[in-house]
């Protein structure tokens, strides 16, 4: 994947690409929380593949794009996707959105559906019974917490300590402090417009993901009800490094099908 630099309603942003000429169909893809747009880059081999572009920027406070201190939201998030595709000059892109990049492509198609063709989910957050639970980091006391050692040895040894295995990931969540509420699926109203999102579905999820596991998936299923399912074996929650070229024979079959 190739590198490229850019400004998105202010902030710096750095973004990877794989585009491939004279094809119709790009991806935009939304990373994990604690990654970057390269996480995608197992993708490109099997997409080259079939003429489909991606393009997959580091979101705003990860990887090597802008890091504020605090003000983030999924209307902030939404945006700033929506300005970058219309950077990128793309008419309609599909938009990809895996782990946290998942909530975010789900906000971001509900409130700007017009910009997209579909949205493709791949073991999307914003599902977990525990979700609910990501405001109390707001909590000043909860803050507070955050910064102990005991803190971060229990996160270390939980099912999230692969996500949280880096002191910037962890620095990032340390500077969403104040905006879990802007982020949360349900504070926002978001879950409840997901129904009307008319837009087609695809919904792949890692037979063997241990962070978001098959009771999640299950009430993702319930919850966008109108997508199609996918359940890819052998696949953890990293499902694009861990089955990439089976996640592209989906994601391009369900491209192809709503293309028509």
């Amino acid at each position: 994947m190739k590198r490229g630099y850019l400004s998105l309603l202010g902030y710096e942003h750095t973004y990877y690409w794989a585009d491939f000429s004279g094809n119709s169909d790009a991806i935009v893809a939304l990373h994990g929380y604690g990654n970057s747009g390269r996480s995608f880059r197992y993708l490109v081999p099997y997409l080259s593949k079939h003429d489909i572009s991606l393009f997959a920027p580091d979101l705003l406070g990860f990887g090597q794009s802008a890091k504020p201190e605090g003000g983030y939201s999924l209307v902030q998030y939404a945006r700033l996707t929506v300005a970058f595709v219309n950077e990128m000059g793309l008419k309609k892109p599909w938009l990809m959105g895996h782990s946290f990049g998942g909530i975010l492509a789900l906000a971001t198609a509900t409130m700007f559906p017009e910009a997209f063709k579909g949205v493709i989910l791949v073991s999307p957050g914003g599902f977990h019974p525990l979700t609910r639970f990501q405001v109390w980091a707001d909590w000043r006391w909860v803050y507070k917490l955050m910064h102990s050692q005991l803190f971060k040895k229990v996160l270390q040894i939980s099912p999230l300590g692969a996500v949280f295995d880096q002191e910037a990931t962890y620095q990032t969540l340390l500077k969403m402090y104040g905006s879990h509420q802007h982020l949360d699926l349900d504070k926002t109203g978001i879950r409840k417009q997901i129904a009307n999102l008319h837009l087609p579905i695809l919904l792949c999820w890692g037979a063997e993901d241990k962070i978001l596991p098959h009771f999640v998936w299950k009430r993702a299923q319930k919850q966008v009800s109108q997508a199609r399912f996918v359940l890819v074996p052998n696949a953890g929650h990293a499902l694009t490094k861990d089955q990439p070229k089976e996640l592209v024979h989906h994601v391009s079959s369900f491209i192809a099908e709503n293309s028509l």
